[in-house]
């Protein structure tokens, strides 16, 4: 990830971006899929002392390949949905040196339109699987800035 800030006192705004790298998802017994998420979040925070509270609201790319499919399953081509997210996240910083912290953040996403994997068998499309809408996340990170 990488994240830019601007602060003013004790409000700060982020943006932050990933690029995801390709995790397997197995969406049903016989059905195996690649998943990537990357995404941009906007955040809002405020800071009291070593402590950050932030909100935040983003886009996020899932970029799918089916990596197996059973017998008498064709595979669909690589796809990419779009999703919403909205974030909530609480964060810590130890400063190591006059301009150098460590981060460490612990938040909530809220997913909107996150993929399904659907299988099409004579003719019936089921759902296999879906993504959690709530996603949990964690992060560790170093900062360098000019406070």
């Amino acid at each position: 990830m990488q994240r830019t800030t601007i602060a003013r006192g004790v409000w700060a705004a982020s943006l932050a971006i990933t690029l995801g790298l390709p995790l397997e998802w197995r969406a049903a017994s016989d059905v195996t899929l690649d998943l990537a998420r990357s995404g941009a979040i906007l955040v809002g925070e405020r800071t009291v002392g070593p402590f950050a509270l932030g909100v935040g609201a983003g886009a996020l790319v899932y970029h799918r390949s089916t990596s197996m499919a059973p017998a008498g399953l064709a595979a669909t081509p690589s796809n990419s949905t779009f999703a919403g997210v909205g974030t909530i996240e609480a964060s810590w910083r130890a400063h190591v040196a006059e301009r150098i912290a460590i981060v460490v953040g612990v938040g909530v996403d809220l997913v909107i339109g996150a993929p399904e994997a659907v299988t099409a068998r004579d003719g019936v499309i089921e759902v296999a699987d879906t993504i959690r809408s709530v996603q949990p996340h964690v992060s560790l990170g170093l900062e360098v800035g000019s406070w």
